[in-house]
């Protein structure tokens, strides 16, 4: 199995020399009825569920406050839609950190082993041929007790 590529698309991607394993997931929740095109209740809808699978002893940021991002180094996790996109986030949901780490800024909210972030997304246009394939970015920083390795972007397709 390969790993995070420059430039490498799929619904599987590597991170952290494979430490960490990030899967993106869709499911359709709503179609667009033809004729009735662009009207706000008529719009397709779908959610995405992306996994985290994180080896031991690593950890990922998990996403702070802006008082937060500016007084420390650590760089939290972001789930993003690419900028050209179709789509729209309607929702993200994020689960609680599942423990903190001591920095010289204070606690840090982490993830450790596996978490799901959830989003629910709007069709805001259509504009190719394979409408429901949807591009997300991943930015996260794996760290570990000792040391925070650079941080990554991945691109991952649902």
């Amino acid at each position: 199995i390969s790993g995070s590529v420059e430039g490498a698309r799929g619904s599987l991607q590597y991170a952290g020399g494979g430490r960490v394993r990030v899967l993106a997931r869709k499911e359709i929740t709503a179609r667009a009825e033809p004729g009735r095109a662009q009207q706000e209740d008529n719009q397709d809808e779908v959610q995405i569920d992306v996994d985290f699978s994180i080896l031991n002893p690593w950890h990922i940021t998990a996403p702070q406050t802006q008082a937060e991002q500016e007084a420390g180094a650590f760089v939290p996790l972001r789930v993003s839609l690419n900028e050209e996109s179709d789509w729209k986030i309607q929702s993200s949901s994020f689960p609680e950190a599942t423990d903190c780490v001591a920095a010289p800024s204070g606690a840090v909210a982490i993830y450790r082993e596996s978490l799901r972030v959830k989003l629910r997304a709007r069709r805001i246009r259509s504009s190719g041929a394979a409408q429901f394939r949807i591009s997300l970015t991943v930015v996260l920083q794996l760290c570990d007790d000792s040391q925070c390795l650079l941080p990554e972007t991945l691109t991952l397709i649902a």
